[in-house]
């Protein structure tokens, strides 16, 4: 497996590919394979940090810090 590359933006930040990806892998985990069905974009994202990693063109991971409230 190559070496991943960590990204750790803010949401402003962000490029529209990237958080196009991270929005799509939040909806796939925890909507589509966790039945977690809620509003994803819920303001929170634009106050937070952003770690994640692409991997073949595709987000795999991510984590999203506010730092008012520790780990979203």
């Amino acid at each position: 497996m190559d070496n991943l590359k960590w990204h750790y933006k803010m949401f402003s930040d962000l490029t529209v590919t990237e958080l196009y990806e991270i929005m799509k892998l939040s909806s796939e985990v925890f909507v589509v394979e966790q039945n977690c069905v809620y509003l994803d974009a819920d303001d929170k994202d634009a106050l937070s940090h952003h770690l994640f990693t692409v991997q073949k063109g595709y987000c795999c991971c991510i984590c999203t810090f506010n730092t008012a409230r520790s780990v979203i």
